[in-house]
This record gives C-alpha cells, structure tokens and sequence, in this order.
C-alpha cells in the first residue's frame, strides 16, 4: 500500500508517513475509527433503551435526566453525542453543546436539585449498579 499522509511536529517541519496495516490491508486508523463508532453506537443503543426520559411529571423528568446524565457519563459517551433535549437556563445552551466543565457543573445543579426536591428519587439513583461495569 502506497498510502502515506502527513504529519506535523512542528509548525514548519513536515515528514511522510505511512500508516500500519492490518493483514487485510485496512490501515489501523481507519479500523480503529470504525470500532470506535460501533462501539459508540452500542453504548447509545443501551441508553435509549435503559434510561428514557420521561416528560410527564416534573419528578419523573427530573430523575430520568440525571440517571441519563449519570449513565452517559459512566459510559464515556462524547458531550457532542449525550442528550441534548435537557437546557440550561443560564447557559442557554443544550446539554450536548456544553464544554465539559459547563456539563459537569449542570450535571451537579440537576442532580442537587433532585437531592433536595425528592430526596428518594435521589437514593434510587445512587443506589443503581454503575451503568459501565
């Protein structure tokens, strides 16, 4: 395979190089992005299937949006893949648009807030298994 690709270490200094190969003739890269996205897609699939929201009650929608939140954050899935019907007020921005600090401190307010609203729910939520192992 005569595919190379450039790489840069500095600004101005460029070399070739050739990516490895599997026996197939697939470069590394390319399979590695491929697992990456069915691996991603497995972890998605799991979460619409194990913890939908619920837009009924204020309770309801509130618990299953931190234990999605929860989950997401368990499963290493990208901020730019995670929900994004949940808002932020203050933001103005969808949870899926957030950098990961502003995510990490909305995750927290939400989960407070279920904390002091319904103490219960709250307990349920901590007392689920880790959504990654």
């Amino acid at each position: 395979m005569s595919e190379t690709f450039e790489t840069s270490e500095t600004s101005d200094t460029y070399q070739t190089v050739s990516p490895p190969y599997f026996d197939d003739g697939l470069p590394l890269v390319k399979v590695d992005l491929e697992r990456r996205r069915q691996d991603l897609s497995l972890r998605l699939a799991f979460l619409h299937e194990n913890c939908q929201i619920t837009p009924h009650t204020r309770p309801g929608r509130l618990f299953t949006t931190v234990k999605r939140m929860k989950a997401e954050e368990e499963l290493a899935i990208p901020i730019v893949d995670r929900y994004g019907g949940v808002s932020s007020a203050a933001l103005g921005l969808p949870a899926h648009r957030m950098s990961p600090f502003e995510w990490g401190v909305f995750y927290m307010m939400l989960a407070d807030q279920l904390h002091s609203d319904y103490p219960e729910l709250y307990t349920s939520l901590e007392n689920e298994p880790d959504q990654a192992g």
